[in-house]
Parts: structure tokens; C-alpha cells; sequence
């Protein structure tokens, strides 16, 4: 409540009671300990407990978050540390006062047991004089050493990562130096990153190292701002043939491989497997313009299990900016998934923002949350002669527009999960399609829509399988050459020599992931500035004279509403319109909505999942004429007063119908139903949506949407 309305969110919020009692409940020294660590989209933070005074019924955190809380969705996740009333469960353990408490499990009763403590953040600093004419550390080799054990403390203020912990040190690290080498090593148990190259470093090589069981991720090259005035920008390096396994112990945002702005590095023949994020990410430049990155070369890796379902908006091989002559080449991705319904999905290889001038070829991707390859704008990509199979979505999505787009894409070869295998601005003019062929052997009961592909793609008898080693793919039907560089790049992929044994289990399919339960959901138009949409709201206004924001009303509950001021020339019939991202699976759901319509009003109410393509569960629309369900009037709509509806549903197996409650102004109460879903099948709510589909002129407005799960997880 104390914050400014441009910022609200970032500080405090309002936990579950019984999250909020078990903190009211920690003695003081207990709550300068505590550790809340708070999951968003694709970032998670360390943070504390404020002295600052909370608000009625909240909690106050420092630092600030990246984002306002509940930004993504209705199911923010947190988690409680570092406080001995969470020590309460076989194999946790706590270090206070000065001494290690632990509580033994099944396994290790009985037995004496030894710990080992870390005490340091970094164990080794390879360090020139740096500067235009300093001298530099040259010619080292560091082989067949072992790295073991460094500590990451929360800072007393806290700690909250942007993205891929950047920032984040590494057990080992050198700056302003030439030709070192590291090879045959391993760095085990760390509390950040493992290796770093950090700053004016060229020509150096981290090769055939094992780094595991990592508090950040495994290797970065460069910086996230490298000075383009410096005499020697870090560029010109290779990671080759390296085991990175387990990854993001402590900060789940950090990458398996990292390049930052940097030129020329190869990063090849890595085993990379067992990430919380992306495993391999390339560039660090979000808009057009300065050219920070380029000629990298991502060739031949072998990456599994990335993500596992703990963040999301994330990649296998993920890039970022303009990195002209950057090549992603003969690399195999075996599973990547996000934690469901919170931010964007997780795809095999995702061109994000401003990615231009790269090449993605001979690459396969099989088994991921959201589809094969992403572009969400960049200029000048090609993307040809790669396999993309069993995306649980669309294999191909371009999610905004660019007028000088221009992605190639020919050759490939798509086996889809789902029946729509592209998706969002995946299509003529922005995508120039040739020469793909499209298999609808996993869709037994229909063929895969390549509508959108038109003329560039052609159907395909192709049928894959994949054994227990995940370099045995079986591939029949295809045409000769794509079964000749299929069987090259599995052939080749990953380290030289390596043995099945030595490759973590594959986890097929969606991850077992706790789901957090559902926060009751309160649309904060009480909290937005005027003309400005609620902060855990997201819309699309559709141009023209349409306006979406938060007015001064005095009739309604607040005294303000979310107006939807539609207009005859917006882009497209139901714009403007407004959603909610929730994500409830099971028990039952329940919308309030508070509204005023005016006597040129069409709103439409409906519930959503995230399918592609979707299904509707209670969908209804709202007109002068009354309140109309399968289009049948089903109750009056007054003009000019306001009216509460009350929309309920079953989700999961339950579900199939659902309820309304209307509320006049004068008191009266309809109950109707109940109403089929829209479409049979719908069982998950994940989009709440308002939206205006009026042909003309109109001004309804929302005082106030909440929404409440029972029962869910």
C-alpha cells in the first residue's frame, strides 16, 4: 500500500494466512536469518525480510523484485530458509550459532558422519594487469586438477537476478589473459558458476573438464557489458567436450554454458544435462543497433533434461540480439520443459529478442513444453535441415511480428505433437517456408494443419523412435539425405568417446513438478494509476481510437474502473480485451466480476487453457439485450447499473459444466445453470479473459474481477 502506483508489487505482498503466521511467528533473529527465495518467469531471488513495517497482512522483502509479484500469474512460488522452524524434515540440515545441526534420514542412522563446510567463494584468480598496455597472464595450463566446494551467502540486503545470475562470480576465474587452458579438471559443489573467462580474455580453451553440482551454472565467456572501447574484448575462446551436469543448485536462473558479449567463441561437444534453465546461451543484447556478439559457433552438442519444469520462458540453445555469422549447428536436444503456466513456455532453440544473422541447421529436438524453435523477433535468421518431434505445442512460433523478419525456413523436418504445428506469427510474409516436410505419425487421429505453411511444407511418412541411450534415434520414412545428416549428427554429438554409462538418465515427458496452490486473484485496479492498466492484468487494445485503462467511476465498488473504451477501426473484432494467467488445475474456480454497460456493449467473459489450440470452459457474453450463454439470453443486463456476476466451475476430471450467479442493484439474485463447457475436453483454467467485440462506439467498464480455487493445486 506504501508504494507508488507505477511500482506496486515490488515489495510487498500477501502470502497465504498460514504462511504469514509461520513468519509473524519467527523470533527476531530468526527473521533477519530467514531467506525467502521467490520463483518469477525465468528469475528467482534471495531475498529478506525487510525492518520496514509491512502492510495489514503482508510481507515486506528486500531487494526489490525484477518484477512486480503475481506478474506472471496467480501462482507465484516461495520458499522459506535458513530458519530453525523450517528444520524439521530427515536430511535437512542448519548452521547457526555456530554449530551444524542435522537431522539424520533412514539411510545414514546409526553411522558416523563427517561434513565439510566451504569457507570460500572462489578458489582460483587468474589476473593481468589489464588496460591498454598491461601486461597479461599468458600461456597456462591447468590439467587433471580437481575443484571442490565454494560458498554463496545471501547477502544481509538480499540478492535478485535479472537473468541467467549474469552477474553471479565462479569458483574460477581469469581476467586479461591469452591462451590459458584448463583441461581434464573438475569443479564439484559450488555455490556460484564454475569457470569463468571473464574479462580481456582470447584464445583460451576449457576442455574435457567435469563440472557437477553447481549453485549457478557451469561456464561463462565474457561479459554482460563488455566496454567496446576496451583493447581486447574476451572473444576467440572454445569450451569443448566437457561434462556439465546438475546445474542451478542454489540460483536456478544461471545457464549451463553462458556467452555474453563476445566474438568468435566455440562452444562444442558438450554434454550438458540436468539444468534449471536454458542450457546454452549465446549473445546479451535486447534491441537492434550496437552489435555486441557474433560468429559463435554452437556445433554438436548433446543437452537433456533442461529445465526441469523449475523456471520458465527458457531453451535449450537459447539466443539473444543481433550476432551476425553465428552458426547453431549438429546439436541434439532431448527434453525441455517449464514450470507450468507461469511465464512463457520452454522451446529447443529460441531466437529471442533483436536475434538476427544466425543459422540454425542439422539440429534435433525432440520432447519439449513449447515446440521445437521460437523466434520471437529477430531479422535475417535461417533455419534449415533440423528435426523438431513431439513438442507438447506448436514446433514453430514466432511470437512478434517484424516487418523485416524475413525467417527462412526450409528443409526441416517436423514430426508435431499437436495438430496446429505453428503457431502465433508463424506465416507468410514474416516466415518464407520451402521445402519441409511434415509427419502426422504422432496424431493418429488427425493430420497435422500446415495451412499456414502452404506450399513450403508437403506431408511425410516419418516415424521416430528413440532408444534408452538418447543418441539412438530411429528414423524411417524420411528422405535420404535427412536420414544421412540425422545419422551424422547423432554419430557425433557430444563428447568424443563418450559411453552411455556416463549420460544421465533421460527424462522423457513432463516433469513431476509440485505445483504451488492457486493465490486467490484480485484484478488491482484500486492500486493503478489512472489511464494505466492494472498491474497483474495483461491486454491488447487493438490500435485505432480503443482505449484500455483505469477511470475515475463513481458508482462502482471502487470508485474507479477498467474501462474499455472500443472503437469502430480497432485491428481486429475482439480487441480491446483484457486476461488474467492463472493456472488452476483441479478442485473448483470461482470469478466475480462487477459491471456497467452502456447501451452499445458486447463483452465477452471466457475461461480458457493453455491447449493449442485452446479450449473454452464458461464463456458467456454481455449485451443490452442481456446475458447470453450458447446464444440464448439467460438474464437481464441493465444499462447504466452496475451488476455482479458469479461464474463457477469444476476443473480436472469434474469438469464439464458450470454455474452463474447475477446480482442486481436492487438486491435481486438470479441462479442459473448449469451450462455445458464450450468445448468438450475443457478441464484447466489458465486464461481469464474480458474482452470487446462491439462494432461501434461503447465504454463498458470492469470494477473489479477476483478469482478463488478450491480444493486445486
Amino acid at each position: 500500500a506504501s508504494e507508488a502506483a507505477g511500482a506496486l508489487g515490488h515489495s510487498a505482498f500477501e502470502p497465504p494466512a498460514e504462511a504469514l503466521a509461520f513468519v509473524q511467528a519467527l523470533p527476531a533473529a530468526e527473521r533477519q536469518r530467514a531467506v525467502l527465495r521467490l520463483m518469477q518467469s525465468w528469475s528467482a531471488g534471495h531475498h529478506r525480510l525487510a525492518a520496514e513495517e509491512p502492510p495489514a497482512g503482508a510481507l515486506r522483502l528486500q531487494p526489490r523484485t525484477r518484477w512486480p509479484f503475481l506478474h506472471f500469474g496467480s501462482d507465484q512460488r516461495f520458499y522459506i530458509e535458513n530458519v530453525a522452524a523450517a528444520f524439521d524434515a530427515p536430511g535437512e540440515w542448519l548452521w547457526a550459532d555456530g554449530r551444524l545441526r542435522y537431522r539424520r534420514t533412514a539411510t545414514d542412522a546409526g553411522e558416523a558422519l563427517a561434513f565439510e563446510m566451504p569457507q570460500l567463494e572462489q578458489l582460483l584468480l587468474v589476473r593481468g594487469e589489464g588496460g591498454s598496455s598491461g601486461a597479461l597472464v599468458q600461456d597456462l595450463h591447468f590439467r587433471g586438477l580437481a575443484f571442490q566446494h565454494t560458498r554463496w551467502l545471501t547477502p544481509s540486503g538480499g540478492w535478485a537476478d535479472n537473468q541467467a545470475a549474469a552477474e553471479v562470480g565462479a569458483a574460477i576465474e581469469v581476467d586479461h589473459a591469452q591462451r590459458i587452458v584448463f583441461s581434464n579438471c573438475s569443479v564439484r559443489h559450488t555455490g556460484g558458476y564454475a569457470l569463468w573467462l571473464r574479462e580481456s580474455v582470447r584464445d583460451s580453451r576449457i576442455d574435457t573438464c567435469r563440472l557437477h553440482d553447481l549453485g549457478a551454472g557451469g561456464v561463462k565467456l565474457g561479459l554482460a557489458q563488455q566496454p567496446q572501447t576496451a583493447a581486447r574484448i574476451s572473444g576467440a575462446n572454445t569450451v569443448h567436450a566437457n561434462h556439465i551436469t546438475s546445474t542451478g543448485r542454489l540460483m536456478p536462473g544461471a545457464v549451463g554454458v553462458w556467452v555474453g558479449q563476445s566474438w568468435d567463441n566455440t562452444v562444442s561437444h558438450n554434454l550438458i544435462a540436468d539444468t534449471s534453465y536454458t542450457g546454452i546461451s549465446v549473445g546479451w543484447r535486447w534491441t537492434y543497433g550496437l552489435v555486441t556478439s557474433g560468429r559463435n559457433r554452437i556445433v554438436n552438442n548433446l543437452l537433456l533434461n533442461i529445465g526441469r519444469g523449475e523456471l520458465a520462458d527458457l531453451g535449450g540453445i537459447y539466443t539473444l540480439g543481433e550476432s551476425p555469422g553465428t552458426v547453431l549447428s549438429g546439436n541434439l536436444i532431448h527434453q525441455v520443459w517449464a514450470y507450468p503456466g507461469y511465464g512463457a513456455t520452454a522451446s529447443g532453440l529460441y531466437n529471442d529478442e533483436a536475434s538476427s544473422g544466425i543459422v540454425l541447421e542439422h539440429n534435433i529436438v525432440i520432447g519439449t513444453e513449447g515446440g521445437g524453435y521460437l523466434l520471437h523477433h529477430g531479422r535475417g535468421n535461417t533455419v534449415r535441415r533440423n528435426l523438431l518431434a513431439q513438442g507438447e505445442r506448436a514446433e514453430v512460433r514466432v511470437t512478434r511480428s517484424d516487418p523485416a523478419t524475413l525467417l527462412a525456413f526450409h528443409d526441416n523436418l517436423l514430426l508435431p505433437s499437436a495438430l496446429q504445428p505453428f503457431a502465433g506469427f508463424a506465416t507468410a510474409p514474416d516466415v518464407l517456408f520451402s521445402a519441409n516436410a511434415v509427419s502426422s505419425d504422432l496424431m493418429p487421429a488427425g493430420v497435422a494443419n500446415t495451412a499456414r505453411c502452404g506450399s513450403g511444407c508437403v506431408a511425410s511418412a516419418a516415424r521416430l523412435t528413440v532408444g534408452s541411450d538418447p543418441r539412438s534415434i530411429g528414423l524411417t520414412g524420411a528422405d535420404s539425405a535427412t536420414l544421412a545428416w540425422v545419422g551424422a549428427v547423432t554419430a557425433a554429438v557430444g563428447p568424443p568417446g563418450l559411453a552411455a554409462a556416463d549420460i544421465p538418465p533421460l527424462v522423457r515427458g513432463r516433469p513431476a513438478v509440485a505445483l504451488a496452490p492457486p493465490l486467490p486473484f484480485v484484478a488491482d485496479i484500486a492500486g493503478a494509476a489512472q489511464g494505466a492498466l492494472p498491474h497483474n492484468l495483461r491486454a491488447v487494445v487493438g490500435g485505432g481510437q480503443a482505449r484500455l485503462g483505469v477511470q475515475p467511476e463513481a458508482g462502482s465498488p471502487l470508485g474507479r474502473c477498467l474501462r474499455f473504451d472500443d472503437a469502430a477501426d480497432t485491428a481486429n473484432l475482439w480487441e480491446p480485451y483484457a486476461w488474467a494467467t492463472l493456472n488452476h488445475a483441479q478442485g473448483s474456480s470461482q470469478a466475480t466480476l462487477q459491471l456497467r454497460i452502456d447501451a452499445s456493449t458486447a463483452l465477452r467473459h471466457e475461461w480458457r487453457d493453455d491447449a493449442l489450440s485452446f479450449l473454452t470452459g464458461p464463456a458467456l457474453l454481455i449485451t443490452p439485450a442481456g446475458i447470453e450463454v450458447g446464444g440464448r439470453v439467460v438474464a437481464a443486463a441493465p444499462v447504466g447499473e452496475w451488476f455482479t456476476l458469479r461464474v463457477a466451475a469444476a476443473l480436472g476430471e469434474a469438469a464439464g459444466s458450470w454455474t452463474l450467479d447475477v446480482r442486481y442493484a436492487d438486491g435481486q439474485q438470479r441462479s442459473l445453470g448449469p451450462f455445458a463447457s464450450k468445448n468438450p475436453g475443457w478441464q484447466r483454467l489458465n486464461w481469464m479473459g474480458v474482452s470487446s467485440v462491439a462494432t461501434r462506439t461503447s465504454s463498458p467498464c470492469l470494477g473489479g474481477l477476483e478469482v478463488v480455487n478450491s480444493g486445486g493445486s
